[in-house]
């Protein structure tokens, strides 16, 4: 996503959710237009998609499940809209090995010209992890966080080790974290 493409975002900027404000202002800064819609009613997300034509969404991958549904039920060819990627958010797409899990072959079944892209965020480490097209994992912004894989006891795993995600972040000064043990 960047420059000349138009973005609907489908989460809220408010009510302290933090993660809308921060794609808002990311897609800003990246020159990307913005469409904040929200969650509204189904109908109202068809009516933006068909009257603003953006090629991206960024939304909970259960939701555009919703989304295709009602579009099957109301007649909305919805494979010939100006969408064209998908930046899912809240809920994981894929297995650990990356291929897609039952949500994301769901998604990838009834919309096959969709980008699927997957992510990794909390609001605690204000940051996200988000694949590239070659939906291989996120990608890590080391000018945002430090990171590291531990075991149980809190060491360093080896690489390709499973263990817990630890998040430092850097140039966060409201509440900077120092080896935040995720629990993920």
């Amino acid at each position: 996503i960047g420059r000349g493409d138009t973005v609907m975002l489908c989460c809220t900027i408010d009510q302290r959710f933090m993660a809308g404000l921060a794609y808002f202002l990311g897609l800003r800064q990246l020159g990307a237009s913005v469409i904040r819609q929200g969650v509204s009613n189904l109908l109202g997300q068809w009516d933006c998609i068909q009257r603003e034509q953006p090629t991206a969404i960024i939304c909970v991958p259960s939701f555009l499940l919703r989304m295709i549904q009602f579009a099957e039920e109301h007649g909305i060819d919805y494979r010939s809209s100006s969408l064209r990627r998908v930046v899912c958010i809240g809920e994981s797409i894929r297995r650990p090995d990356f291929s897609w899990n039952a949500l994301g072959q769901r998604l990838q079944a009834a919309w096959p010209e969709l980008s699927l892209h997957s992510t990794y965020a909390s609001t605690e480490m204000g940051a996200a992890f988000t694949e590239c097209a070659a939906g291989r994992g996120g990608h890590h912004n080391p000018e945002l966080t430090e990171i590291e894989v531990v075991d149980k006891a809190g060491r360093p795993t080896r690489p390709g080790e499973v263990g817990e995600l630890v998040v430092t972040t850097l140039g966060v000064e409201g509440m900077p974290l120092i080896r935040f043990r995720t629990g993920d």
